[in-house]
């Protein structure tokens, strides 16, 4: 099998082979600090300007489920944690940004059929994801956005103690909604 050290190096430099322009820009007056969330999944994300032309996206997510039906019980829980960092060019209404997120994966899920024996999946892995995007400002404090990512996801796990170990390279598309805080 083929090395995938290449791909991976392509793929965490990719955004950046537009960086040139986007640093050309002028990095505008943007909101500092604000709060959002994705259309995909449970994520939130705190995106937070930290200089004119650089954000910082740091991003969780939590799903805890107990569900008990016909007496068989499943317990399912997942946690991402993870940050974006990006190059930004502001104009007029938007924002259009390039960089890379990364997450952590937590994952695990417990399943008791009725006067069965307790089967257990765990997985932990991370995320690595070339991202460019935009936003448009619906108003001053809030924005509708978009991002096309290529994303790497490597984990490891185990599923009633059989052990596992899983990578695949994938495209996602992502809508957001941000409001951000007033100020500057």
């Amino acid at each position: 099998m083929p090395s995938l050290k290449p791909a991976i190096f392509i793929l965490i430099l990719s955004p950046f082979l537009s960086a040139t322009s986007i640093l050309a820009q002028d990095g505008g007056e943007l909101p500092r600090l604000g709060i959002g969330t994705d259309f995909n999944g449970y994520n939130v994300y705190v995106p937070i300007r930290i200089a004119p032309r650089l954000r910082l996206e740091p991003s969780v997510e939590l799903s805890i489920v107990s569900e008990e039906e016909l007496g068989t019980t499943s317990t399912y829980n997942f946690l991402d944690v993870g940050a974006g960092l990006f190059l930004l060019s502001s104009h007029a209404e938007s924002n259009l940004y390039a960089g890379a997120r990364i997450w952590y994966t937590y994952r695990r899920s417990y399943f008791t059929p009725s006067g069965g024996e307790e089967h257990k999946w765990q997985r932990d892995g991370f995320y690595l994801v070339p991202t460019i995007g935009g936003e448009y400002f619906l108003a001053p404090t809030f924005s509708l956005g978009a991002e096309a990512q290529l994303s790497y996801h490597r984990e490891t796990g185990t599923t009633d103690d059989v052990k596992h170990d899983r990578s695949r390279i994938y495209t996602n598309g992502v809508i957001f909604v941000r409001f951000y805080f007033p100020g500057r």
